[in-house]
């Protein structure tokens, strides 16, 4: 017995959807959870949307929960993954000191899991805080 292309996607949406829900059910990561609860709401709209023939309406709701809406709320509320600060302090790093690890982490927190490559992202942000603390002691010199 074969599936049609549309049971196919329909139940490849139901299968990502309970992916999804497992990040609410099984995190203790408060940006872990939010995703999973917007991206199973997304993929279980997309499962819909796909079985009643709407296959756009399908895409447009995955993009929508798993990426639009937990991206969007994120940003406002100034909240991120865990990863983003390792990130930013290996771009500090490496405009302050030029290196991108450091010799002996003593915390978790020190230690960098990424390839090189992955610091150059946090310069931006890294120079920006040096910039701003610059203005701010210069003028409280002045």
């Amino acid at each position: 017995m074969t599936l049609s292309p549309t049971a196919r996607w329909t139940t490849g949406w139901l299968l990502a959807a309970a992916w999804a829900l497992s990040f609410p059910l099984f995190s203790s990561l408060a940006p872990h959870r939010l995703w999973g609860w917007c991206a199973a709401v997304g993929y279980l709209a997309a499962a819909v949307a796909t079985a009643v023939g709407r296959r756009r309406a399908a895409l447009a709701a995955a993009l929508l929960g798993a990426v639009a809406l937990p991206l969007l709320w994120l940003v406002l509320t100034g909240r991120g993954q865990s990863e983003v600060t390792v990130i930013e302090r290996s771009g500090r790093l490496l405009l302050e000191s030029g290196r991108l690890y450091m010799d002996r982490p003593a915390h978790v927190e020190e230690y960098t899991p990424y390839l090189p490559g992955m610091a150059l992202l946090g310069v931006p942000r890294a120079a920006r805080g040096r910039r701003q603390r610059g203005r701010l002691g210069g003028a409280a010199a002045g």
